[in-house]
């Protein structure tokens, strides 16, 4: 882009969305880096699955789901609520996805899994949810 149309696209683009678009290769590779460090702490693939977070949270259980789960090797739940389904229990990993770590569902869910002493994984940048999987012992992937 020119330096003029430059000049001219950020008197419009004050929030500078170019910039976040052009930086997202950057982003999906730091994302990939750090999921492969958290996949590592998974022992074995599972044959069920269940991921639990709200809105934004559970999208990345979405693709994942739609990625792996037509196969039949893996079934994915994905939990919008507060309390896991019947089927979980000591052979079924719980993933809890909150950016903020303050999602009350999420977190409902994630003392639910500890109860059922599920194994537990913990997506978050901090909050609740961070403190508690911390103090668990639990892996955990800190979004930055």
């Amino acid at each position: 882009m020119s330096s003029e149309n430059s000049a001219r696209h950020y008197s419009v683009d004050v929030s500078r969305m170019i910039d976040k678009v052009l930086s997202l290769p950057d982003h999906i590779r730091e994302a990939w880096s750090l999921s492969e460090e958290f996949a590592a702490s998974m022992k074995s693939a599972p044959s069920r699955l269940i991921i639990c977070g709200m809105g934004g949270s559970s999208i990345g259980g979405q693709l994942l789901r739609d990625l792996l789960g037509h196969d039949g090797r893996i079934s994915i739940h994905i939990e919008r609520g507060y309390a896991l389904p019947a089927f979980a229990g000591r052979n079924t990993p719980v993933i809890c996805i909150s950016y903020s770590g303050n999602t009350e569902e999420t977190i409902s869910a994630y003392r639910e899994a500890v109860k059922r002493k599920c194994p537990l994984y913990v997506i978050t940048s901090g909050g609740v949810l961070l403190e508690e999987a911390s103090a668990k012992g639990a892996p955990i992937m800190k979004a930055p």
